[in-house]
């Protein structure tokens, strides 16, 4: 059922929010100092803080540098609360900003000292980076990379002889960089109070709501989208509706078929804005909008239908249905009701809400509105399997025909209730205490209806005629605390239930099972006890009921033409038969159909396509389990297809291969021999060195090079004693790997460490060990392992870590070292989620990428509650600038991880990182080794068991099929894109985090679905009659 607005719902304007651009500006700089400043006269707070400042690894400038870099301060660039801002450039040509605090400066020492401190801990390509600081009795300063455009205020103002205003594009795209999600990660930890953190924050608010505007199309209120559907073109950017308060946009982004209409001038009137205009779909019998959703997310939908004679027929037997996604919601009727809602949880990052003609005639929309829903909202009734069509909802005792928002934050539209003579009408100016799972407005709170006397009985009846499960929610709040007020209340068919509401707080009694209604009736029924000596009251109530998921009504009428699919026997459906033919279809054959790993007949003659034919699909073809049609010639692969140089003939080819074996092989045999000598001679000059003396000890000048790299990390450096006694003369051996072994220990402050020392035999040298400190010296984020110092004596390498309390990935997925039970599928999900934003940090967060080289389950640490952090940097490379695409160096990895592409071309590449990455989820899902002997790699394995289209035969079996079947169908097929042949054709690793998140959400959603609650219980706010359990799927 759907409802009615009626002509006059109109509504308050809401409050607004602004956000008011902070006057402070980038730079700050010096006074020729004629008196002692205030940081001077606390000698003790100035001793501890040089202790800690000679910690960072920022160089310390002195004044006259200063003077130096800066031509005696002689180019002010800017002003801030710390002082001015003058233009340096360094003894190399870097420029730079020299902030020097002003006597009358409000920020004092400890601003100072936090800023300093801070700027040295983050480091991401959207924060300015701290080049050094200067410290002496009359002069504070900070010196920053120079940022020649000025600041985004500038721009926006036209200050600082700024000419050209920013475009839209450009907009957008700084905020977005100010917004980044790891820039918020960074600053949660981070307390400064200059003025960075305050612009960032007021960015990162900023472009929080572009973001929004981006991804879901609305301004103005965030978490709404608003399409006014059929709106011409002259409102492209949409508009603002003064009675409603709510901004729409058009709905061209968002469908792209139907036709735009007006209603009839005499039916405008009292009418919203919004009501006006329609769009009809008279062609197609399926028409649907595109939302876009966050999966796992919950969401209300409205569909508004005012028909409004747009066609001139006056028609009022007009009749089509309304689908979310491919399950049946509601019948609209043009003489019924306007107002169609429903709420679910999004499975994906768009859901379709569909018009579908059944006969009745053309559907047509007003508009359709999407608000998010607070993640707890109508929680555990409202889950993934579980979408709630509104059949009522009501405000009673209240004078205003519909309240929405902004008094409903979720824009929901509560009706006022037609008057009755057995009952009257009670309000309150008290506030009402809300309930965080329902959050019914306060003003609807505040109204309620009381019966006339005590003997009489509240009976609220609605009637269905097609008679859906429901669900009814009714709200009760006493506006006194002076006598007792008890009652009976019965929902539907339910046992009675006793009942006092409570004080000014929001109760809430429901059916918590989906129950039947006998014949079609809806009811509430408040009867007063005895012992009342008042009678019963209501405050306002909600009927849903069930849109199934598990059991969708769908027709043959509704399935997709030359689209043919399995049905195995998990239920989930895969396409083994795809038939393009006569498509209109132009350019070259997209290596993407070998991602559908069921398919077995692919038909794409009759189009114009050109260029090869995908090596993928021609290896496929030959399988004999896939047929590939194109232009009616079965022996596609042997082919010269239109727009291609034909191939060789056969024979030529055979006599070329001939010739290159017959040269190559001989030639290869020569220099495998030469390596063998070269590798032995090697070795005997090894083993006469002593073994006092390790190969790093060698080249004093390397040595000193080096040293003098490592003066300037930040980490702490330790003895070859301090270890001994830290780590109890390495009596705890907790792991070993490619460096050394791994011993657990433990710092004067109580921190557990995990201590890595170099053993002899390690193939990893000075270069490692040097990379692994600078690169983990460089690099913060809560998902890579933080190093704590290291240890560099004449024979001891040894790197300190932070103690991750239970392991490894690789640990949990074999059982080894004492971790006994299966992790659950939601949080192996979340593990390599953790993991993602790691490697995404190092790719695209830092001030130039860096590769790890080495992404596999062993090198994924897990901490207490099994938070997921990288590990292992010894092998790490970093791009030598911005426009670098790669880097030539000689294959080093893991067996089973690297990436075969970069082992053939020595052509390294972020990619190499996320084929390696995509291994490690295929490990996940199977709970397999990579290389299996006899068997193969891991991924050949799960290609080739998953043609049969049955996800549990991929899955490990120790989950005993307890997961979500979508979730796990989503890891696998970008655990597959991930590992492609080709780097190229691999995703970001910003893309994989996306789709690993809305498998958790998805994971979540099931796992949450399956709550409990317990049977009869009482409190003062909530009541469920009975148990709630896990739905079927």
């Amino acid at each position: 059922m759907g409802l009615r607005r009626g002509p006059n719902a109109k509504c308050l304007l809401p409050w607004t929010t602004t956000l008011a651009p902070e006057t402070c500006e980038r730079r700050f700089g010096p006074n020729d100092p004629t008196r002692e400043p205030e940081h001077e006269s606390a000698s003790a707070s100035i001793n501890n803080h040089g202790d800690v400042l000679q910690k960072v690894e920022s160089r310390q400038f002195t004044y006259k540098e200063l003077e130096k870099l800066t031509n005696h301060f002689e180019q002010f660039i800017g002003q801030g609360g710390f002082g001015s801002v003058y233009y340096g450039c360094l003894e190399d040509g870097t420029e730079i900003a020299v902030k020097m605090r002003s006597d009358s400066s409000s920020h004092g020492l400890d601003e100072f000292f936090a800023e300093v401190q801070s700027l040295t801990k983050v480091h991401h390509r959207n924060l300015v980076s701290l080049v050094g600081y200067c410290w002496e009795k009359d002069h504070l300063a900070l010196v920053y990379e120079y940022m020649a455009r000025g600041s985004l205020s500038d721009h926006l103002r036209g200050n600082n002889v700024v000419g050209e205003g920013l475009n839209w594009r450009t907009r957008v795209r700084v905020v977005v960089e100010a917004a980044q999600e790891r820039v918020c990660d960074l600053f949660s930890r981070v307390k400064c109070r200059d003025w960075e953190p305050k612009l960032t924050y007021q960015l990162l608010q900023l472009g929080q709501q572009v973001i929004w505007i981006q991804t879901h199309g609305a301004v103005g209120q965030p978490g709404f989208l608003s399409i006014d559907c059929g709106l011409d073109g002259n409102y492209s950017s949409g508009y603002k509706d003064p009675d409603e308060g709510i901004t729409y946009v058009p709905d061209g982004t968002y469908v792209d078929a139907g036709e735009n209409h007006r209603v009839a001038a005499d039916r405008e009137s009292g009418r919203l804005r919004s009501d006006l205009t329609v769009r009809s779909f008279p062609s197609g019998v399926r028409n649907c909008y595109a939302l876009p959703t966050v999966a796992g997310a919950k969401y209300l939908v409205r569909v508004i239908a005012f028909y409004g004679n747009y066609d001139g027929k006056n028609s009022s037997s007009l009749q089509f249905d309304l689908y979310l996604g491919v399950n049946y919601w509601n019948t609209v009727s043009a003489d019924g009701d306007e107002v169609y809602e429903a709420m679910f949880v999004a499975w994906a990052s768009w859901a379709p809400v569909c018009l579908v003609n059944t006969g009745g005639g053309t559907p047509f929309v007003s508009s359709v509105n999407l608000r998010t829903l607070g993640s707890g909202v109508y929680h555990p009734v409202l889950a993934a399997n579980q979408s709630m069509c509104l059949f009522d909802r009501r405000n009673m005792g209240s004078n205003v025909s519909i309240l929405r928002y902004p008094d409903d934050p979720y824009d929901r539209y509560w009706w006022k209730m037609r008057s009755d003579p057995t009952w009257k009408n009670l309000s309150t100016a008290s506030t009402i205490e809300q309930n965080d799972n329902f959050v019914v407005p306060l003003p609807v709170m505040q109204t309620a209806i009381e019966a006339s006397n005590n003997d009489t009985i509240i009976k609220v009846t609605r009637k269905d005629k097609t008679a859906h499960k429901c669900m009814i929610f009714a709200y009760l709040a006493d506006f006194q605390n002076s006598q007792l007020r008890q009652f009976n209340i019965t929902l539907s068919d339910t046992k009675p239930l006793l009942y006092s509401p409570p004080y000014l707080s929001a109760g809430i009694v429901d059916i918590s099972d989906w129950d039947m209604p006998n014949n079609g009736m809806y009811t509430i029924t408040l009867e007063p006890t005895s012992a009342s000596k008042l009678p019963p009251m209501l405050n306002a109530f909600e009927i849903y009921t069930l849109i199934p998921s598990d059991n969708p009504m769908t027709f043959p009428r509704d399935s997709w033409d030359g689209v043919k699919c399995s049905n195995p026997s998990d239920n989930t459906s895969r396409i083994i038969s795809l038939d393009l033919s006569n498509s209109n279809l132009h350019g070259p054959i997209s290596n993407n159909f070998t991602l559908f790993t069921a398919l077995e007949h692919l038909n794409l003659a009759g189009n114009q396509l050109n260029g090869p034919i995908p090596d993928s699909l021609c290896r496929k073809n030959n399988t004999g389990t896939f047929l590939l049609s194109f232009d009616s010639d079965r022996d596609t692969c042997n082919k010269s297809i239109p727009g291609i140089n034909p191939s060789p003939p056969k024979s030529k080819v055979n006599r070329a291969a001939i010739l290159a074996i017959s040269v190559v092989v001989p030639v290869m045999a020569i220099v495998v021999l030469v390596l063998a000598y070269l590798i032995w001679r090697q070795k005997r000059k090894r083993d006469n060195v002593p073994h006092s003396e390790p190969e790093l000890e060698i080249a004093p000048a390397s040595r000193k090079y080096h040293e003098d790299g490592l003066q300037r990390v930040e980490n702490r450096r330790f003895t070859y004693k301090e270890l001994e006694k830290i780590t109890n003369k390495f009596s705890q051996c907790i792991g070993q790997g490619g460096f050394g072994l791994v011993y657990y220990g433990c710092l004067e402050d109580g921190t557990e460490v995990a201590v890595k020392m170099r053993s002899e035999l390690s193939s990893h040298g000075l270069d490692e060990f040097l990379a692994e400190v600078q690169s983990l010296t460089k690099v913060h984020h809560r998902n890579l392992v933080s190093l704590i110092g290291y240890c560099w004596e004449m024979d001891h390498l040894a790197l300190v870590y932070e103690y991750m309390s239970q392991g490894t990935l690789y640990d949990h997925l074999r059982g080894n070292n004492g971790a006994r039970e299966t992790l659950s599928w939601r949080t192996r999900v979340r593990v390599v989620v953790e993991a993602a934003q790691g490697l995404d940090y190092l790719h695209k967060g830092c001030s130039l990428p860096i590769i790890h080289r080495d992404v596999k389950t062993q090198n994924i640490l897990l901490g207490q509650n099994l938070q997921a952090k990288i590990a292992d940097f010894g092998l790490c490379k970093t791009y030598l600038s911005d426009t670098q695409t790669h880097i030539s160096v000689a294959p080093a990895g893991s067996a089973g991880y690297m990436d075969p592409e970069y082992y053939h071309t020595g052509r390294l590449t972020e990619s190499s990182d996320v084929y390696s990455f995509g291994v490690v989820l295929l490990e996940i899902v199977t709970g397999e080794s990579p290389m299996l002997p006899g068997l193969g790699h891991v991924v050949q394995r799960v290609k080739k068991k998953i043609d049969a289209g049955n996800i549990s035969l991929v899955a490990d079996a120790r989950l005993i099929g307890a997961y979500d079947v979508s979730s796990m169908w989503k890891v696998v097929d970008i655990a597959l894109l991930c590992t492609a042949d080709i780097g190229a054709h691999r995703p970001t690793m910003a893309a994989v985090v996306v789709q690993l998140k809305e498998s958790l959400a998805l994971e979540e959603a099931r796992a949450d679905s399956g709550f409990k609650g317990s049977i009869g219980t009482l409190s003062d706010t909530t009541i469920s009659t009975s148990t709630f359990g896990p739905s079927a799927r």
